[in-house]
């Protein structure tokens, strides 16, 4: 935390608490692929906003769902890019690629989520679960983390810790 928390504030120019955490799990990639001599990384950026990745959009119907997903995307804040710059390195996000934006504000709520076999943990028994990013689970199957429950990434992370009192 003492190398990543003033990494990201420098970089990011925010106090923002939840924006540090996330971030400071990214820059922890990041910095790890540096140190592996990469020039260049690919980000999953974008896609759980535009695919109903997060669980606190599920609840809503059509049309109401793709009008938040809409002001989501306008509203990106994604850190991978501008940290990556600042180690002097490329960050692709081929999800915020004009193309594939287009395409998927198009793609309906139905498409995105929906209830399908899904891992709580890699090993387990899969279960009937609903589910957001069909269509790029749908379109990796074979891949060990199509199938995955979705965390967000301070939970996949332990980063959820820096919000307790006791940590401190």
């Amino acid at each position: 935390m003492a190398k990543h928390l003033p990494f990201c504030v420098e970089t990011l120019k925010t106090f923002d608490g939840m924006q540090l955490r996330n971030s400071m799990v990214v820059s922890a990639a990041l910095h790890k692929a540096k140190e592996l001599g990469m020039e260049s990384v690919v980000t999953g950026d974008a896609a759980d906003e535009l695919l109903g990745g997060y669980s606190f959009t599920w609840g809503s119907e059509d049309p109401l769902w793709s009008q938040k997903r809409a002001e989501m995307c306008s509203e990106w804040t994604l850190t991978g890019p501008a940290m990556a710059a600042a180690l002097g390195m490329r960050c692709e996000s081929p999800y915020m690629e004009k193309p594939f934006v287009e395409w998927a504000l198009k793609t309906a709520k139905t498409e995105c989520i929906y209830e399908a076999d899904i891992e709580a943990f890699p090993g387990m028994v899969r279960e009937k679960h609903v589910a957001g990013k069909m269509p790029l689970r749908n379109a990796y199957p074979q891949s060990l983390s199509a199938w995955r429950r979705k965390d967000p990434i301070e939970k996949g992370s332990g980063s959820t810790m820096l919000s307790n009192r006791a940590f401190w």
